[in-house]
């Protein structure tokens, strides 16, 4: 199979790399993991060994055929054509808690990572092989330059570890980026007391469309806060500054 370039498609070579992705999601029968973009079924194989039930969401109607073909006799698998930026994840998970598991293309990455925290509750744990830079991104502390609503955003709701990067040339076609195995666990309640998830999303985005003004002018901080910007706060202070702004509009209503 051909790798289409519109799709940003790279295939994963290593059937040992692939194991060793798979592994980090520790399945059982009982689970049901879904997966996103699988490709030629490279990782696909040891999750239908594995888990429960496997679904599969794939863009590619070429892709979805050899699949198909190719885990016709795999009683625990669906395959979905499609986005999966498009999709019901709701409707995919029937209601079930989901493990998640993908070699992300890179083109979407950002926008699924997103849209995955949108849809926690699904959710349990994911295993992703995302490029160097956003995955450093998750992790990110203040005071670096990947620090921003990424790293806010997933700190405050799940606990993400770096596994292990997979050389370029692992890949086919070799992508110019290098990648790496990051393993999220979503968190049943957030880390900190966050009781509107959009209306914290937008504060946070809100304060680092402007990463180099500083709060007041950004959210009107007020005191030592205010003369601070985003990117030295960590998570805590940010939610703190959030919540003290939600209880000032409330009191404000009232």
């Amino acid at each position: 199979m051909c790798p289409k370039k519109f799709l940003s498609q790279s295939f994963l070579k290593s059937k040992g790399i692939a194991k060793k992705i798979v592994g980090a999601l520790s399945l059982t029968k009982e689970d049901t993991v879904l997966e996103i973009g699988p490709g030629t079924g490279i990782l696909t194989q040891f999750l239908v060994e594995q888990a429960g039930k496997v679904i599969v969401v794939e863009k590619d109607r070429d892709l979805v055929r050899l699949i198909g073909d190719k885990f016709k006799n795999s009683k625990n698998i669906i395959i979905y054509e499609g986005d999966i930026l498009k999709q019901d994840i709701k409707e995919l998970s029937s209601g079930l808690r989901l493990k998640l598991i993908s070699n992300l293309p890179y083109s979407i990455s950002k926008k699924f990572l997103y849209l995955l925290l949108e849809n926690r509750e699904l959710f349990s744990y994911a295993v992703l092989t995302l490029q160097r830079e956003v995955a450093q991104r998750l992790i990110a502390q203040k005071d670096k330059k990947q620090h921003g609503l990424l790293s806010i955003m997933y700190q405050c709701f799940c606990n993400t570890e770096i596994l292990f990067p997979i050389p370029p040339s692992f890949f086919y076609p070799r992508p110019k980026v290098s990648s790496l195995v990051v393993r999220i666990e979503i968190l049943s309640n957030p880390r900190y007391q966050i009781d509107d998830y959009k209306s914290f999303f937008s504060f946070i985005k809100t304060c680092f469309a402007s990463r180099r003004k500083m709060l007041k002018n950004i959210v009107g901080a007020k005191g030592e806060l205010g003369k601070k910007r985003a990117e030295d706060l960590i998570p805590e202070e940010l939610v703190n500054l959030w919540r003290m702004g939600q209880r000032n509009r409330s009191i404000g209503d009232g």
